[in-house]
Parts: C-alpha cells; structure tokens; sequence
C-alpha cells in the first residue's frame, strides 16, 4: 500500500516566480494531508530553495543524481530518476508533479495498485518519431499514461522499467539528437509511453480515457498541466485555493518568498 508522495525536481533556473512558490506549498502540503511521507530528490539548488528556504513539509530529502546540462530540458529524466531511487529501495510511491494538487485522498484501488498513472491517451505521433530516432529504440506501444501523478507498488517492474529509460537518454549517442528535441515531447518518450507500454492492462487511474470538468470535480484534482501556468487566471485562482485550503502556510510560503529576494 502507497505511503509515500514524491517530488522530483531539477533546478533549471536561478529564481522561480511567486506562482510557482504558491503552486510548490499547495501541492506539498495536499500530499502531506494524504501520506506519512512526503520525499524531495532535488539537485543542490532546488533542495537549498524548496527544503531550506521556503521550507515545504517534507519529510525526507535525496540528492538526485547528476543529469548533463545539455538535457535539462527533458524534465522527464529526473522524474524517472526519482522513481528509480525509491522503487531500487522497494518502496511503494506516487510521484505528483507541483501543479498537479490531490485535494482528496486516492481511492484504496490507486493505492494498492501495481501501478497507477493520471489517465491514459491514444498514439502520440511524436512520440512514435523520437523513440524511432533514439541508438536504440524502446519497446513501447501506440499510447501514453499522462503523468501529473504516476507510481505503484511493483517496485522491481518500475525499477526496471525507468533504468531502460534513463540509461537510453544518458546514452552520449543519443546526446546531439535529444539536445534538439522539445523537452515535454521527449518526456512523453521516457515516461508516458515506457510505462503504458510496460503496465498496459495493470494499471488503475485517477480520471476516465475522455476527462470532464465534472470528472477532475469528482476526483477533488487540479492539474495546471502545460500552458495553464502561463495564464495568470488559472494561477490566480490556484492561489486563491492555496491561500482557502492552507492559510498559515500561504502566509509563511509568501514572506519566506519574500525574504529569498529581499
């Protein structure tokens, strides 16, 4: 059984916004609600920013291993790297992204799954082009499992399944060619379309294939995937409901905003 939220996170920039701070406190500390333990795998910088500076509840953190700088923008290397940690140490996880934010708590058939993931898609068109171009191609399927949160309790499958992942991205044959590839759609490779391709027909999710307004209502998610954290209506009123559901701790995320630039 689930008992452990984890966040992984490289440290791409110098500063992060005031959005980001308050999208970081709600999506920790909905985790904290939920689960006993709350893990960081962050490079150097982001555990400085995240753990020492804003001081988010978690209750443990992990160095992430070194990932080359060419490849910061394939976010999905250090999501996989963190699962990696924790499934190679056989505990069961869910990893949440910090703009995906569980106001309730998972259904025990999520929980004691094998593995479990957001929704799933159809073919990716990219997906299918990028891994036909990789030194050696992954064995994945014509599909993808959405990944604003993903893990499972069949640690050694996930364990195995995110070293293919890693192993291939880091390969230096493929260095020139991802350096050039669009950051989410690389992802897509690595996560989204290993894991359906490796859990297909075992996996449990939060959403239906079609997701309505009403269906995120349901299940008590958001999810600023993509370009809703660029509209300042969505993070405004993801604010807002930081600010309703965690008072003290968007005050305290704010001053110590605050006190970081200041």
């Amino acid at each position: 059984m689930i008992e452990t939220a984890l966040f992984t996170w490289k440290h791409h920039e110098e500063n992060i916004s005031l959005w980001q701070a308050f999208l970081w406190c709600g999506s920790v500390n909905w985790a904290r609600r939920h689960f006993k333990n709350v893990v960081l795998i962050s490079d150097e910088k982001g555990e400085d920013l995240l753990f020492n500076k804003l001081d988010l509840p978690f209750t443990e953190k992990l160095r992430l291993p070194s990932i080359p700088s060419e490849l910061f923008h394939i976010y999905g290397i250090a999501k996989l790297m963190g699962d990696q940690m924790l499934a190679e140490q056989n505990i069961p996880f869910i990893q949440i992204d910090y703009d995906a934010f569980l106001r309730k708590a998972l259904p025990s058939r999520m929980l004691s799954a094998k593995f479990l993931a957001e929704f799933e898609y159809g073919k990716k068109d990219f997906a299918i082009d990028i891994n036909s171009k990789l030194h050696t191609p992954l064995l994945i399927k014509e599909g993808g499992y959405a990944a604003g949160i993903r893990g499972g309790n069949a640690c050694a499958r996930i364990y195995n399944m995110c070293s293919r992942s890693i192993d291939e991205a880091l390969k230096p044959a493929n260095l020139d060619f991802l350096t050039t590839q669009i950051g989410y759609q690389a992802s897509v490779v690595f996560e989204e379309s290993a894991s359906y391709a490796e859990f297909k027909g075992e996996t449990e999710f939060l959403l239906p294939a079609s997701q309505t307004h009403q269906d995120y209502l349901r299940a008590g998610y958001i999810h600023l995937a993509g370009d809703l954290k660029k509209e300042r209506g969505a993070l405004a009123q993801m604010a807002v409901r930081v600010q309703l559901d965690f008072p003290e701790q968007f005050i305290k995320t704010s001053t110590k905003f605050d006190n970081i630039y200041n």
